[in-house]
């Protein structure tokens, strides 16, 4: 039995406005353990110059669903990303809605954003974001990094 691995480059243009490319890994690559911004802290990353924004699938909004995203990251010396992979998306395994909307909104946010590169080497990191929705009318939970928060849709029931 063959195993496909497939790989797509997806064009962007960096903030030196020179076209640079983010590889977007199928399958989840193995970064070098010594190119990792923080061993002991696999999530701790450079400081953000341009941080991610992740914008929440309207699909997803609609259908009322949560998620979480795991992702590893690797950055180039000028702090673009360079490779990103997707370690996790709890709706990867979804028969009721198939499809990688999370993970799609986490790689369009990663691509963007920019970190400050302390020394002039690849890194990487693990990326966690969290999609939660809230009531329309509530107060949503204060910002913080990763955490992407969305209000459900209202729904006008008609009792007979």
């Amino acid at each position: 039995m063959q195993r496909l691995s497939l790989c797509i480059v997806v064009p962007l243009l960096s903030v030196s406005t020179l076209a640079a490319e983010v590889v977007v890994d199928i399958k989840p690559f193995e970064p070098p353990y010594a190119a990792s911004f923080e061993w002991k802290d696999k999530f701790a990353h450079p400081k953000e110059i341009n941080p991610p924004t992740y914008v929440y699938p309207e699909e997803m909004r609609r259908a009322g669903i949560s998620g979480e995203v795991v992702a590893v990251v690797m950055l180039a010396p000028d702090g673009a990303p360079e490779r990103i992979s997707i370690l996790y998306d709890t709706m990867e395994r979804s028969a009721d809605y198939p499809g990688s909307y999370f993970s799609t909104a986490v790689i369009e946010g990663l691509k963007k954003a920019r970190w400050e590169m302390p020394k002039k080497a690849p890194t990487w990191f693990y990326v966690k974001t969290t999609f939660t929705l809230i009531e329309t009318g509530d107060t949503p939970p204060p910002a913080k990094p990763g955490a992407v928060v969305g209000v459900m849709p209202f729904v006008d029931s008609v009792v007979k």
